[in-house]
């Protein structure tokens, strides 16, 4: 465990811990851990969403009158991301090995019983657009922070550097995918159906994807037990990231448009989401 505290394994402005002033009073040794920690939280994330939400372009295909050229596209990634969740997984192991004995997930483990009802409601066919929405944004922001892993690479741990890398490369493509298959399937719906998915969108985005909650204080709970100087802290550190839901910074480092351009520009052409700056802070409308 000491080896791994001398190494950096995301940049430090991905981590949620850096935009909160708590962040400067840390050792370095502390930042670290944390950053370790925070690396291990990513890689559970991607990993849960890399396996659940590949599904959802699977029974958007799926409809009549889908060119097949789409259907063997969403095919393909539903079985590369299956590969992918995989290697995220095996990542978090390497990262720290002693968190990962028996579960697979220490971070992101959803409530049940809202993941109960949530998976039940996107049984309805009806709501599966707002699935779309989210799997082209999480795309599209996982591949840049990939590209931030890149861009600092010479400071990071090689094993976070070279799977980024291949994980890159695929990722062009899945984007693509996304930015082709939504608009169909969203022009297609009744205009009770967008507006229905616009709602559930920004609950979701602000809910799950958002501003750190059961998670992050989870990272903070094997911060002070790595680091048990900080147990007298622990209330201020856990303050501090709750915090985070009323920092500006933070959320434009979540999502904006240096980040997700692509789903953002194809937002604005939808009056569906004129108020999603409300739930997602650095969106503002451009178009429409």
């Amino acid at each position: 465990m000491e080896e791994a505290l001398v190494t950096w394994y995301l940049p430090e402005h991905i981590t949620h811990l850096y935009y909160s002033p708590v962040y400067a009073t840390l050792s370095h040794r502390q930042k670290l851990a944390y950053n370790r920690l925070h690396a291990c939280y990513h890689c559970e994330m991607c990993a849960f969403l890399e396996g659940e939400l590949p599904k959802h372009y699977l029974r958007a295909v799926a409809a009549p009158g889908t060119p097949e050229k789409l259907c063997r596209a969403a095919q393909a990634l539903a079985k590369s991301e299956e590969r992918h969740a995989a290697s995220f997984r095996a990542l978090a192991r390497d990262i720290a090995p002693h968190l990962y004995s028996k579960d697979r997930y220490i971070f992101v483990r959803p409530p049940f019983l809202p993941s109960l009802i949530l998976r039940r409601l996107f049984d309805w066919p009806p709501l599966r657009p707002a699935l779309l929405w989210i799997a082209l944004i999480q795309e599209e922001r996982g591949t840049f922070f990939g590209e931030e892993v890149l861009r600092q690479s010479e400071q990071l741990a090689p094993e976070m550097v070279d799977w980024q890398r291949k994980h890159l490369a695929d990722e062009t493509a899945h984007l693509s995918l996304g930015e082709a298959l939504l608009p169909s399937y969203w022009d297609a719906a009744p205009r009770w159906m967008r507006h229905l998915n616009g709602r559930l969108f920004r609950f979701l985005l602000r809910e799950f994807l958002s501003a750190p909650k059961r998670s992050g204080m989870r990272v903070i709970e094997y911060l002070v037990r790595e680091c048990p100087e900080l147990t007298p802290r622990k209330m201020e550190l856990m303050t501090a990231m709750r915090a985070l839901d009323r920092n500006p910074q933070f959320h434009r480092s979540l999502y904006s448009r240096k980040i997700v351009p692509k789903t953002f520009a194809l937002l604005d052409e939808y009056r569906e989401f004129r108020h999603l700056g409300k739930s997602v802070w650095g969106y503002s409308r451009e178009a429409g």
